[in-house]
């Protein structure tokens, strides 16, 4: 069995004892116990795997039991945290996941990403919206304002309905939008990639009134009846406010009407 030498710096010892909790191959340190270090392994690795059970149900139902404790060892064993807080260990494990070579099944990075995007938007305190927000306002003649909390991203898995418990695996690519309503309840909304853009658009410019923004996307998109697209575009803003997708709007800066 192997020992850390008692001579060495508190520093030292308390990096080597961590290492030694994390992986058996790992020296033990003189003044532990075989059976100690092994309580203590244990102890650890369950807290760890009681975080993540909690966090990723649907990856767990997608694994058997002993391929997920194998993936959640693993995880405890290789991976260096960043955080000392619990509740920010599963978005470091998401990320890990996706660093993996040759993940089995291939969707399960991807599933374990949005499972985490939905904890995360529903544990963080909310930006203040604009003082200025009117809820009903003119979403062309004003600027859409988001939601405080929410997240586009693309998706090779229809990760989404598995969350729902459908039994799928094939692709089937899908540009997600996730957010927190008012109700404080997190949703998510299959997006096609007009909408997409839409919600880029909106983001990258929120000063930018709904008309300006939608005479952008049909400059984008070489449309030969602008106006056409900013009446169904406008359809569609009313859409997202009526889903809790828009709060409502702000005033247009100079030059955004």
């Amino acid at each position: 069995m192997n020992v850390v030498s008692p001579d060495t710096t508190l520093a030292e010892r308390q990096r080597r004892f961590a290492a030694a909790i994390r992986d058996p191959e790992q020296a033990t340190p003189a003044d532990v116990s075989p059976r100690r270090m092994a309580i203590y392994r244990e102890l650890f690795f369950n807290n760890i795997l009681g975080v993540l059970e909690d966090a990723f149900l649907a990856v767990r139902a997608r694994l058997s039991k002993i391929d997920w404790e194998a993936t959640a060892r693993r995880f405890f064993t290789e991976h260096s945290s960043t955080t000392p807080y619990f509740h920010r260990l599963p978005g470091e494990f998401a990320a890990w996941l996706e660093r993996q070579p040759d993940l089995a099944p291939p969707y399960l990075a991807e599933l374990a990403r949005y499972e985490w995007s939905q904890l995360h938007l529903a544990l963080s305190p909310a930006p203040a919206l604009p003082e200025a927000l009117a809820p009903n306002g003119d979403l062309l003649a004003g600027a859409p304002v988001l939601a405080p909390l929410f997240r586009l991203a693309p998706y090779r898995y229809p990760v989404h309905r598995m969350c729902e418990g459908e039994s799928l695996q094939d692709e089937e690519p899908a540009r997600l939008l996730l957010w927190r309503d008012s109700n404080e309840q997190v949703r998510t909304l299959a997006l096609s990639p007009t909408s997409a853009r839409l919600i880029e658009l909106i983001t990258a410019s929120p000063h930018l009134s709904g008309r300006r923004l939608l005479l952008c996307l049909a400059g984008e998109m070489n449309h030969p009846e602008p106006e056409r697209l900013v009446e169904q575009g406008w359809a569609l803003l009313e859409q997202l406010r009526e889903k809790g997708v828009l709060a409502g709007t702000q005033p247009a800066t100079q030059g955004g009407a």
